[in-house]
């Protein structure tokens, strides 16, 4: 499976104002969802004061618009495809622009979900205090309209590791990366449609960095399943599917079981899952 594009990186440490250039950058990617961009903006912790956030417009018709009243200590860069290209063009797009600079790392923040305080502030301090680590994650508050989901995810490196041969272990909005892991490894994988997240992730282990997720809660990410189509659900599937075949081990349970969870969710209709996860509301992380 090949990896995703590279990039390169300028050896200069001041942007062109001659200034010295922010540690974080933070990425956002957006299709036709000003409303859902308006929230994320407008709701910044105060950790994010001093960060570059970069907005990817995938090509949406009419263009996004950044909304009034977005606090003044970040730098906005709104970055417009011409045409929609699918999320994971529209994050190496940005990327591109990001790891042409000097950043040390780089928060993903997807338009819809809120930082909570500490996203940022608490990921670069983990990273800074353990230089084995390509990237690290945190907890999600699940907000849905019946309310919320409790979902844990596991912290610890080997653990995640392990479960990752069953199901993705982090929230991409609670993702903080290396700079130099992505400027090694390239970026997203656009074959992966629905899956571009796990399989660089997948791939930030096979090169031997460690990962991990913070026991915090970091982002509330809004979930609406009326917006979650057969096809889009079906590409997702088969999307994690080759992901899992391709880091398949024969000798841990979970990569018999992840495939055989992912076939049977090609059978079950999703509102009998949702439904599932009404029930098992504290626990629905196998679903």
């Amino acid at each position: 499976m090949k990896g995703g594009p590279t990039f390169g990186k300028l050896s200069a440490e001041c942007n062109q104002k001659g200034e010295k250039m922010p540690r974080l950058a933070i990425l956002t990617a957006v299709f036709r969802d000003s409303e859902g961009l308006a929230r994320t903006l407008l709701n910044l912790p105060d950790d994010a004061s001093g960060a570059d956030i970069y907005v990817v417009d995938d090509g949406s018709i009419p263009p996004v618009v950044l909304s009034e009243g977005i606090r003044s200590d970040v730098s906005i860069r709104l970055l417009r495809l011409e045409k929609n290209s699918g999320a994971a063009a529209a994050r190496n797009a940005g990327l591109r622009e990001i790891l042409s600079g000097d950043y040390e790392y780089v928060a993903v923040l997807d338009a819809g979900d809120v930082a909570l305080p500490g996203r940022f502030s608490q990921t670069v301090e983990f990273l800074d205090r353990h230089r084995e680590y390509g990237l690290v994650g945190g907890q999600a508050r699940f907000v849905t309209p019946s309310g919320e989901i409790g979902e844990s995810f596991p912290t610890r490196h080997e653990d995640i590791k392990r479960v990752m041969h069953a199901r993705a272990c982090f929230i991409h909005s609670t993702v903080t990366f290396r700079a130099d892991v992505l400027r090694k490894l390239g970026g997203y994988n656009e074959e992966f449609v629905a899956a571009h997240d796990y399989e660089l992730i997948w791939r930030v282990i096979r090169a031997g960095y460690k990962v991990a997720n913070l026991d915090e809660v970091l982002v509330e990410y809004f979930l609406d399943p009326r917006g979650v189509t057969v096809t889009r659900r079906r590409k997702q599937i088969f999307n994690r599917m080759m992901v899992m075949l391709a880091n398949f081990d024969p000798w841990i349970i979970e990569s018999y079981l992840g495939i055989a969870k992912n076939l049977l969710l090609l059978i079950l209709p999703f509102r009998w899952v949702w439904r599932a996860k009404q029930v098992f509301r504290k626990r629905p992380e196998w679903l």
